[in-house]
């Protein structure tokens, strides 16, 4: 596979569908206190990490679903592709784990202190598989044209 900034879209979605697995093989049998727990006092939970995915993700479906409707139409500066080449791979360098200064998630995508429970592994999965759904949709979009 490509690196996922040159991934085809079959390559995103084998790589979403295979973070499923792996989300139920190490997460899948967590106790309550166990996705609480933190490294740090001021790092998250897996628990809030699983979260903050969750709610980061969805912000994005309905625009996507738009998009894929055919309903979207781009604002003037979304037709810049400039802008996209400029700061497509400065965001996704920011979430390389290897990054030496820790980018702060923006406070509409930060989870909840206190996670309310196991269920936040199903809701993933969830959010997951309609992410899917959606990169599936979009298989015959012309992108660039976006």
């Amino acid at each position: 596979m490509s690196t996922l900034s040159h991934a085809t879209l079959p390559e995103l979605i084998s790589v979403a569908e295979h973070n499923n697995t792996r989300i139920i093989e190490h997460f899948g049998r967590c106790e309550l206190e166990q996705l609480r727990w933190k490294p740090e006092p001021k790092e998250w939970s897996i628990g809030q990490c699983l979260a903050h995915l969750v709610i980061s993700n969805s912000c994005y479906f309905p625009r996507l679903e738009a998009i894929n409707a055919g309903y979207h139409r781009p604002k003037s500066w979304e037709r810049l592709h400039f802008l996209a080449r400029l700061w497509g791979p400065l965001l996704i360098r920011s979430f390389d784990p290897q990054q030496s200064i820790p980018m702060p998630a923006p406070g509409i995508f930060r989870p909840p202190e206190h996670i309310a429970g196991p269920q936040i592994i199903d809701e993933f999965l969830s959010k997951q598989l309609k992410l899917v759904d959606i990169m599936r949709a979009s298989a015959d979009l012309d992108l660039d044209r976006l």
